[in-house]
């Protein structure tokens, strides 16, 4: 994703979008943690388990079908 985001990026903004991406990153860890606690008190363990593994099985099979993340990279294969 860094990658990406340095090649579509103007030279001007890089500082400003790599600042975003982290400032985004942050509240991200933090909201993340807060809802696993949230979901542990409420489900339990194993439920909790089951169900992020599948929300990250079905977020895994969204990037495979969109097309967008399937392009990425096609020009250096191409030329």
């Amino acid at each position: 994703m860094w990658v990406h985001q340095v090649r579509v990026t103007p030279d001007e903004m890089q500082g400003r979008a790599m600042s975003v991406f982290g400032l985004v990153g942050s509240g991200m860890n933090s909201l993340g943690a807060l809802a696993g606690g949230l979901l542990l008190a409420a489900a339990g363990t194993y439920r909790s388990v089951l169900g992020v593994a599948a929300a990250m099985a079905v977020l895994a099979l969204v990037a495979l079908a969109t097309p967008a993340v399937r392009s990425m990279g096609a020009e250096e294969r191409q030329g």
